[in-house]
């Protein structure tokens, strides 16, 4: 036996439990020094028209956290728009390169002002092979024609997507990942050049401008991040979105963390805001009468609402008596508190009503059939007297047989269930029944296959 083995094998109880808290308190201590040099570089950023530096401590503490939750990089990866954080672009780029399934990834500007300008483009060259002949005349009409049909191209795929009509800014995301068995090893070394056959494209769509409006938990906002900044803000979301769909898994890691971090953020973002207008409130109007307040012994000007004539020299002035101020006992300070847990996403029954028909339907239950339905499965015969518990209760009875077939299928026919996904799908998980639905009709018909 080892020193250490025997050291560790005679030591008390009493020793072994400071040991683990001098461990943690080093892990608490690199901790906190890793905050404290993230709270130096925030101290000499700008975000718009606010500086670090006008943050308080409390507020560039939470920045810092909010970059050490999410990995980060302040000074590149985390704008502050519309007050609050703001994850850019840069970010998920550079965390998508660190997954070992990415591959690349590609976005389109699909915005109503490209297409405005391809077909201006066709216009103006066919224009130009109108007053020309030859070769060159022809030239000209096959630009002009290729260019009308990139603005046609462009229409049709947008249009695919519904976004909004006012939106000035859509941006189609498409990133290219590996299948979860493809031989990454054999791939990486140059082994297997022809790898394409384990790669699979997965698209999503956002944007943003023209006075847009988000939904947030069950409440539609307006979207100023979006209207002021519509290109930078559509392809950031586009992104995002793209990787939450290619990257489930990864996604969810973050997303509860950094809601929590904006919420403080943005908070205190409007406080600081708040106060600088307080404070020029309180100045001066420019060649107006003038008040002086004395802070720390410098002299400063005021508002002069309320205030006083100043005695003159020279001019007898009735004395007043005052009473010398009292010292005021010194508060001790408060105890410092845990920030308050993020407030849970409200119960939103209509949608939860809506998600519930549509997966009736899907499983064949008509609208006559509902309410019986309910009562065999134990639940309200209305929906207008079902719980949020009611309704999860429902779609778990819904889902879970579809569910457990496909997980059986997989199991039976050795397929990894995210391929699966990503190959029916064009995400890499099922959600809804009809996803589940059709995760099944393909199963079916590899088994079918098989037999053969």
């Amino acid at each position: 036996m080892s020193d250490d083995s025997k050291a560790l094998a005679t030591s008390t109880p009493e020793d072994r439990a400071i040991a683990e808290i001098r461990e943690r308190g080093a892990a608490v201590v690199a901790h906190r020094r890793e905050i404290k040099e993230l709270d130096k570089i925030i101290a000499g950023m700008s975000f718009g028209t606010v500086s670090g530096a006008s943050f308080s401590p409390q507020t560039r503490w939470q920045i810092a956290k909010f970059c050490e939750i999410t990995g980060a990089e302040p000074l590149t990866q985390v704008d502050i728009l519309g007050g609050k954080p703001y994850l850019n672009a840069n970010y998920w780029a550079d965390n998508l390169v660190n997954q070992p399934l990415f591959l690349r990834y590609e976005q389109r500007d699909l915005s109503p002002s490209v297409e405005e300008l391809l077909r201006a483009k066709a216009r103006e060259l066919s224009a130009l092979a109108d007053g020309l002949e030859g070769q060159e005349a022809t030239r000209l009409r096959v630009r002009a024609y290729n260019h009308a049909e990139e603005a046609d191209t462009i229409a049709i795929d947008r249009a695919r997507w519904s976004p909004r009509a006012t939106a000035t800014v859509v941006i189609e995301t498409t990133i290219y990942r590996f299948m979860n068995f493809a031989p990454l090893g054999k791939i990486s070394s140059g082994e297997i050049t022809d790898f394409e056959n384990y790669v699979v494209p997965v698209t999503e769509c956002n944007w943003a401008g023209g006075h847009g409006i988000v939904k947030i938990g069950s409440m539609d906002k307006k979207d100023p991040i979006g209207d002021a900044n519509p290109g930078t803000t559509a392809r950031s979301r586009s992104l995002r979105r793209c990787a939450a769909k290619a990257f489930s898994a990864w996604m969810g890691e973050y997303k509860e963390r950094i809601e929590v971090a904006e919420k403080a953020i943005e908070a205190e973002y409007e406080i600081i805001v708040a106060g600088d207008e307080e404070a020029k409130v309180a100045l001066p109007v420019p060649g107006g009468p003038q008040a002086v307040t004395f802070t720390n012994g410098e002299p400063e000007a005021m508002n002069p609402e309320e205030a006083e004539d100043l005695p003159i020299e020279g001019v007898d002035v009735e004395p007043v008596a005052v009473e010398p101020k009292k010292k005021k006992a010194k508060k001790a300070p408060a105890p410092a508190q845990a920030p308050a847990p993020a407030e849970p996403v409200p119960f939103d029954a209509s949608d939860a009503r809506k998600a519930l028909f549509a997966t009736l339907r899907d499983a064949g239950v008509s609208n006559e059939d509902r309410k019986g339905w309910a009562v065999s499965n134990g639940l309200p015969e209305s929906t207008s007297l079902w719980m949020k518990a009611d309704y999860d209760n429902a779609m778990e009875i819904l889902i879970a047989p579809t569910r457990e077939k496909v997980l059986s299928g997989c199991e039976a026919l050795e397929m990894d269930l995210a391929d699966l996904c990503l190959e029916v799908l064009g995400q890499d998980t099922a959600k809804y029944l009809k996803d589940w639905n059709a995760l099944a009709v393909r199963l079916q018909d590899e088994m079918d296959g098989a037999d053969l």
